[in-house]
């Protein structure tokens, strides 16, 4: 690959310009420059741009692709590697979790407008004591879902 400006890489990769400019910014990438000080990215720039493309996928911040692309340098990689990615499975099966409770509230609601559409007291009702239920819960696990 030959070297490519700022809006060639971006376009390339599919993502906005200023997409690029954030991940410099928070020390992902270090693209070189040309004499006319334009940003120039080569070969493993534009490798570490779908590195941290597929980490952001998975749900990773920038500061934790940080950690991960720093680690990948020292012979600890590998354990730290997959610590962030245990880290990251446990969060999203939480995440899946919150979603199912939200499925069957949702279907929940469904049931009861399939029965008579018209009628909103039970739908409020069933909804007032959810979001008691979710403020009492909140309230236990001190401030945490």
């Amino acid at each position: 690959m030959k070297l490519m400006k700022r809006g060639q890489i971006a376009v390339e990769l599919g993502i906005g310009r200023d997409t690029l400019l954030v991940w410099e910014q928070a020390g992902l990438l270090s693209p070189g420059r040309n004499d006319a000080g334009h940003r120039m990215y080569g070969d493993l720039c534009f490798a570490r741009c779908r590195f941290i493309q597929a980490s952001q996928a998975l749900g990773f911040t920038l500061e934790k692709i940080k950690r991960v692309l720093e680690y990948s340098e020292t012979t600890h990689a590998k354990e730290f590697v997959r610590l962030e990615a245990l880290t990251r499975l446990e969060e999203i099966s939480v995440e899946i979790d919150q979603m199912k409770e939200s499925r069957a509230v949702l279907l929940e609601i469904i049931k009861i407008f399939d029965g008579d559409p018209t009628c909103e007291c039970e739908f409020m009702n069933y909804l007032f004591s959810h979001i008691k239920h979710e403020a009492h819960l909140n309230i236990v696990q001190g401030g945490k879902r």
